[in-house]
């Protein structure tokens, strides 16, 4: 269904992919920034064959800290210059770029998914773009349970004395959700692909909440 997060050095998995309907949907995100450099059918058409190769990291050198790089080396170096934009470093001097030579191949055949990640990565970690389908998936009881809840109000922690179920904050899900603009993006994406309307008068309605995410890889780039 997913393949590791941030995997390093020279390494291989192997997943099944996900059965939503009839589609199958494998998570490709990995964690690293990477540029699709092609794609291929295989095995007379049934499979696909993606390679791409890491986009590096941008560094602040006085805020010492690493971050997610643009979707390509131009926006990368457009980005470099702008300098760090972090509340806490706010520095105007340009953003150290570290390249990186990682090349990555993602085979998707007879429903499973085959990752090689060939290489070490020359730059540390940096936060994940966005939610693993297992994270998102998990976290649509947490919307049936707590329907009425801001994005904030699901971040706060289950209560000594009120046991809850399931238990909260939703950052223990998955770490992206530990954001508030995006537990209310996965929040948003959630009610709309099961048919949640919101109202202020009679609140939001729990029609369909539990059908299959067969448009969720749709909301989230990187996921096939």
């Amino acid at each position: 269904m997913s393949f590791t997060k941030f995997p390093n050095g020279d390494y291989h998995q192997e997943t099944t992919l996900l059965q939503e309907g009839e589609n199958l949907v494998c998570d490709m995100d990995i964690g690293w920034q990477l540029f699709r450099d092609n794609q291929y059918k295989i095995d007379n058409g049934r499979g696909l064959s993606v390679n791409k190769h890491c986009l590096g990291a941008l560094r602040c050198e006085e805020y010492k800290t690493t971050f997610r790089p643009a979707s390509n080396e131009h926006a990368t170096e457009s980005k470099a210059i702008g300098g760090c934009k972090t509340k806490k470093c706010w520095s105007p001097n340009a953003l150290t770029i570290i390249g990186c030579s990682v090349m990555v191949n993602i085979k998707l055949l007879q429903g499973k998914g085959f990752l090689k990640h060939t290489g070490t990565h020359t730059h540390d970690q940096f936060e994940p773009l966005h939610c693993t389908i297992k994270g998102l998936q998990a976290l649509v009881p947490h919307i049936q349970e707590f329907i009425g809840k801001t994005p904030k109000g699901l971040q706060v922690r289950t209560s000594a004395v009120r046991l809850q179920h399931p238990p909260r904050p939703v950052c223990e899900l998955d770490q992206n959700l530990q954001h508030l603009g995006k537990v209310g993006y996965a929040r948003r994406v959630i009610f709309k692909n099961h048919g949640i309307r919101i109202s202020k008068k009679t609140g939001a309605s729990v029609e369909g909440l539990l059908d299959n995410l067969k448009t969720l890889e749709e909301s989230y780039p990187g996921y096939f």
